[in-house]
């Protein structure tokens, strides 16, 4: 019989080890911590936001299962509404354009991180937990650098990312179960 305090050690360890190597593989989330923090325009709730983003993804890199298999993707997804929206706006709010240049930035990365998420979905076997993981990330993600601009470029990003995910990820092929 194994003694109840060598089983609690081995737990531990066993828990440890699995949060260290989460940590690590969600190290892709402190990318936008580091496009943030040198950012000229960044606010602290960006930076909280950032933060908590790499909490979170840590979190589920730890939990496993599909949720985990959909950081990676979406934190590389998240990235286009993330940067396209700061370059926008650091290139072209001197014209006057602004609102209308940062809005169309917004949309545009919104539906290109949806058609990835979307496509990545089509093809896990648990394509909604997967899909609205990481629908939430990279919304998310994305939200760091759209809210900076304003909230209806955050809403239109979204809605964008959203609109077009959500089709690719339903109408994708039937995964076989094996």
């Amino acid at each position: 019989m194994i003694h109840p305090d060598l089983r609690q050690q081995a737990r531990t360890a066993y828990e440890h080890s699995r949060l260290r190597l989460a940590g690590l593989h969600a190290l892709p989330a402190l990318f936008p911590l580091l496009v943030i923090w040198l950012s000229p325009h960044r606010t602290t709730a960006q930076l909280f936001g950032a933060v908590a983003l790499f909490a979170v993804a840590v979190g589920l890199v730890w939990r496993g299962g599909a949720a985990a298999r959909a950081v990676r993707p979406a934190l590389s997804a998240g990235l286009l509404p993330l940067l396209l929206p700061l370059i926008v706006f650091q290139s072209f709010c001197g014209s006057g354009n602004c609102t209308t240049n940062c809005i169309a930035a917004c949309t545009l990365a919104g539906a290109g991180a949806g058609a990835w998420i979307g496509l990545q979905s089509a093809h896990q076997r648990q394509r909604l937990e997967f899909g609205i993981t990481g629908g939430i990330l990279v919304v998310w993600t994305g939200a760091l650098g759209c809210s900076a601009l304003g909230a209806v470029e955050l809403f239109a990003m979204a809605l964008a990312f959203a609109a077009v995910a959500a089709p690719l990820a339903i109408a994708g092929p039937a995964v076989r179960r094996t």
